[in-house]
């Protein structure tokens, strides 16, 4: 690139980015320019603060120049690094597998409230690159995850992050659609989702990044957005035990909805919602009755 000769330093680098992201509409933050620039030399992104003078390669320049062209087209910032942080663990994330949000820790935070103190087993459905599967696992020595997802390479990927975090022996990977594949009743003792829950309408108002990088079939419900979500409510109270938890991520403005769709189940009671940090509804949990 012509402007490479032009960027010998760290400062030089984000100087140049800072011009480009001027020209674009909906411009990424400034720590995505740090996190850009120190993915490609290797460090992590607060020692770009501390180095702006460091020297750079012209295959530095090369890299961080069409690293940053991709990412003002809509590249997610997650597919420029190869991984995301999620509830403090680091998880590697390909193109074609949904990518997960920091909101989706609420979930991950409200199942780990619901557990009993005892050996349990609990079914991650539609676990995508299992991030929720695997930070169960890892946050609780005696819990094992069946991770449940219909594509394989989402498997594959669940698979590697389980790995990498050495708890492939409590994560086990089943390939199916939403809970076709579980045939048993009454032996689960939870199931959590992360669903698609987006309504067809709400679709045009997504970020590109979304909208155009991540997997349709994980990001849209129907018109409505909760065609899955009643598949689960549905096809769950057979897997679960008595007493056994169903918890899942919903839209901020699903609450009301996604209440009375239990509420009109009768195998649930205890029929709760949950809000995030922000103070959202996001996580719907409700107990599967002993009647």
């Amino acid at each position: 690139m012509r402007e490479g000769p032009l960027i010998r330093t760290v400062r030089d680098a984000l100087g140049w980015a800072e011009r480009q992201v001027s020209q674009d509409r909906e411009p990424p933050g400034r720590s995505e320019m740090d996190r850009t620039l120190a993915g490609i030399l290797g460090i992590p992104s607060h020692e770009i603060y501390l180095s702006p003078d460091r020297k750079l390669s012209s295959q530095d320049v090369e890299r961080f120049q069409a690293s940053w062209h991709r990412r003002l087209t809509g590249v997610p910032l997650q597919h420029l690094l190869g991984e995301v942080e999620f509830f403090s663990l680091a998880f590697r994330v390909v193109p074609g597998v949904f990518i997960p949000r920091p909101e989706t820790e609420c979930l991950v935070e409200t199942v780990l409230r619901q557990r009993r103190g005892r050996r349990e087993t609990w079914i991650d459905v539609g676990t995508g690159a299992g991030v929720i599967a695997v930070s169960l696992a890892v946050s609780v020595e005696d819990l094992t995850v069946i991770a449940a997802d219909v594509s394989t390479d989402a498997l594959d990927l669940a698979r590697e992050n389980a790995r990498r975090h050495g708890v492939e022996g409590r994560v086990r990977l089943v390939r199916c659609d939403a809970l076709d594949a579980f045939r048993r009743t009454g032996w689960a003792d939870g199931i959590v989702s992360n669903p698609p829950y987006v309504s067809l309408p709400d679709m045009r108002d997504l970020p590109v990044e979304v909208r155009d990088h991540d997997p349709h079939a994980a990001l849209f419900g129907g018109p409505d957005g909760l065609a899955f979500i009643r598949r689960l409510a549905a096809a769950a109270p057979e897997i679960l035990r008595p007493g056994g938890r169903l918890a899942f991520e919903m839209g901020e403005r699903q609450a009301d909805d996604v209440r009375a769709l239990l509420e009109k189940s009768s195998p649930w009671d205890r029929i709760r919602v949950r809000e995030d940090l922000a103070g959202r509804p996001r996580v719907a949990l409700a107990r599967r009755s002993s009647c």
